[in-house]
């Protein structure tokens, strides 16, 4: 679908990207009908490795793989969708309040999928480089043959980068969000997922195993709830921020600015190899 010209690689290549995942999971579960959703048909608390997993690899295939391939991966994710439906029991001032969910419905898929664009554009200008406004409209220009192909209509996908930022505005700005007690449930969650987790994900069961052998990852362990709750408040909508209840002091700007800026040196500084999701390279190199 896309190559190293486009300049879908050259951001979604970024391992940087992983730091905005608490803001686009945090974004999602706002809306009430992602929080039932995931709370009656996901697997996170149970098998949070292999969720996970099933999500990284069917993201990584639409974006990297060939044309096969990323069918392949979008059907996978419409099989997957297709059961998950139900009545929103929860309570609240959302207009979606004991309304009927389908994971399918395109209303639903737009907000998932603008999360993780807008979280994208976010991330990268905050850690990688400012980016053109020429750039960021191609960028959602080529997000759009994605959004396809997992179901979202064209008829419903906001025409223009400026359109998209409206409708973004839009919804966190208006009613339809609603921070209830299921989804704080589910940041809670979110907060206890071991980062290896996430590492087995994208590295391979083996490499992790070679590189416990000369790596503690316990510091990392002890740090990740820190570290989550930070990148969250930092980045969060200041609305969304507080019906998580997450504080904004002084003190955690400077946490989140510090997190920033080793980030950036660490773009700056790291190999391809690291810098960059695994199999990038080889990836980009089969283009000739």
């Amino acid at each position: 679908m896309f190559g190293p010209d486009s300049i879908t690689w050259k951001i979604d290549r970024e391992m940087a990207l992983f730091l905005g995942g608490p803001r686009a999971v945090l974004l999602q579960i706002a809306h009430p009908a992602v929080a039932a959703a995931v709370e009656r048909h996901s697997s996170f608390r149970t098998d949070p490795l292999g969720r996970l997993s099933r999500t990284l690899d069917s993201v990584f295939q639409i974006v990297f793989g060939d044309a096969d391939e990323a069918k392949a991966a979008a059907a996978r994710v419409a099989r997957r969708h297709a059961p998950v439906r139900g009545t929103i029991d929860e309570k609240s001032a959302s207009p979606w309040s004991g309304r009927p969910y389908h994971a399918q419905d395109p209303e639903l898929m737009l907000w998932v999928h603008a999360t993780l664009v807008d979280t994208a554009l976010f991330v990268f200008r905050a850690v990688v480089r400012d980016l053109e406004r020429s750039e960021a409209e191609r960028y959602y220009e080529e997000s759009k043959a994605v959004a396809e192909l997992i179901g979202i209509p064209r008829s419903v996908l906001p025409a223009t980068l400026a359109d998209f930022d409206a409708y973004f505005a839009g919804i966190v700005d208006g009613p339809t969000l609603h921070v209830g007690a299921v989804a704080r449930t589910q940041c809670e969650d979110l907060t206890r997922l071991q980062p290896s987790y996430a590492l087995r994900s994208i590295y391979g069961d083996e490499r992790m195993k070679r590189w416990s052998r000369v790596v503690d990852v316990g510091p990392l362990h002890r740090r990740y709830a820190s570290l989550t709750r930070v990148l969250a408040a930092g980045m969060l909508p200041p609305r969304l921020r507080a019906e998580y209840g997450y504080e904004w002091r002084r003190r955690d700007r400077l946490a989140y600015e510090s997190v920033l800026a080793s980030a950036r040196v660490a773009v700056r500084v790291l190999p391809p190899r690291l810098r960059f999701l695994p199999g990038y390279e080889a990836r980009a190199r089969s283009f000739g």
